[in-house]
């Protein structure tokens, strides 16, 4: 998504100052037909507007209007280092731009990394860091006008703001409690920072693999931005050919390392849920839906994963052993867990959710250590399939 901005921002800048001056229908008209416009997604007049205010307080590149004339930039306001660094980080330059946009990432987590870790921090010893760091392969300086530039970004695309005081730079508390989407992303892309540092760990660092998939999800944002019907191409593992579905993504979820679609399948006429790495094409519609009426929140309450939507949840409870209880009390099984019973031996946590296959093949993994107690039709459908797997192991 960051970098998709920043391809507009650059064609913007490129564009008018190309141009000397345009109107807002002649720039409407050239991204038109702009083959950086993939979708051929119309620049709206609002959208424009946010990009002008945006490049300004990033780059300090002011798009001027007058009356009869146009927009156009003053070439007083235009600085051709800042001009390259936005290209830089853009889709201008063929098999140059993604890592261009990765290094933006890279550096802008190192500064979060660094002023949280040692700030306040003065422009001095954040340099030296810089001059330290394993990112930075040309041992170069960080010239003050590139780290606001950066600072103004992290803002934009992590809602992260780095402020200064009298002993330097510091994140402010409240910016330190990260939502979970902005903290996933930021942690996704430290640990790609930290791989730098790890070259002489060979062996002795292990990272789990990035979720399959992610090449949907800025096709998905924006589809959920603006409430776009899709055209899903999507094939289930046991399914011999893959089926095509027009689905209202109404949000996007990750669970277990794997990222989901939940949306209203028009034809089934309930909501369904798609794994990423099960889709195999998307596509706009061309169409646009109401946001549904009940919260996605909602929905998935009672969920364990993302299995049971719109079922009906029940109580569960379950008799834990003294060696696992531990376990559940520091890692719930799900947020409406509570300890009912508590004796020496044994715990019974009791849940309000929707059991599920998933549920169940969760807490077989615990083996002999719980028991379920309740709902009767749990405790049977557990106790079938630990009579089927005894049939595959223990064979008469």
């Amino acid at each position: 998504m960051a970098k998709n901005y920043f391809i507009r921002y650059s064609w913007l800048i490129d564009t008018i100052r190309r141009h000397s001056s345009l109107s807002l229908g002649e720039l409407q008209r050239l991204w038109r037909n702009s083959p950086l416009n993939e979708t051929k997604e119309p620049l709206a007049r609002r959208t424009f507007f946010n990009h002008r205010t945006a490049i300004s307080e990033m780059f300090g590149i002011n798009i001027k209007y007058k009356k009869n004339y146009g927009f156009y930039i003053d070439n007083e306001d235009f600085d051709e280092e800042t001009f390259k660094n936005i290209c830089e980080i853009s889709y201008l330059r063929k098999n140059y731009d993604e890592d261009m946009a990765k290094n933006l990432l890279k550096r802008c987590v190192w500064l979060i990394d660094t002023i949280r870790s040692k700030g306040p921090i003065d422009f001095d010893r954040l340099n030296e860091a810089w001059l330290n760091s394993a990112l930075n392969e040309e041992h170069k300086d960080l010239p003050q006008r590139t780290f606001h530039n950066h600072k103004n970004a992290i803002h934009e695309m992590f809602g992260i703001e780095i402020l200064h005081g009298a002993d330097g730079y510091y994140i402010s508390e409240s910016d330190d409690d990260l939502k979970e989407i902005r903290n996933y992303m930021y942690e996704t892309v430290s640990l790609s920072n930290l791989s730098s540092e790890f070259t002489s760990l060979h062996g002795k660092v292990f990272i789990d693999p990035i979720p399959e998939g992610m090449k949907h999800i800025g096709s998905m944002v924006e589809a959920l931005k603006n409430n776009r019907e899709l055209r899903i191409t999507n094939q289930e593992f046991l399914d011999d050919e893959p089926e095509t579905v027009i689905l209202h993504p109404y949000c996007i979820r990750l669970h277990k390392q794997r990222w989901y679609v939940v949306g209203m399948n028009t034809k089934l006429k309930k909501i369904c849920r798609y794994a990423f790495d099960r889709i195999k094409n998307i596509e706009e519609t061309g169409r646009t839906f109401k946001d549904p009426k009940t919260s996605m929140e909602q929905c998935f309450w009672p969920l364990y994963g993302m299995v049971g939507f719109g079922e009906k949840p029940e109580t569960v409870r379950l008799k834990v052993i003294d060696e696992q209880r531990g376990y559940l009390r520091s890692l719930p099984l799900h947020h409406s867990q509570k300890e009912v019973e508590t004796t020496d031996e044994y715990s019974v946590f009791e849940y309000y959710m929707v059991p599920k296959w998933n549920f169940m093949m969760e807490l077989l993994s615990m083996e002999d250590a719980v028991e379920v107690l309740e709902p009767k039709h749990f405790r049977e459908l557990i106790a079938n399939q630990i009579k089927d797997m005894y049939k595959v192991y223990f064979k008469e």
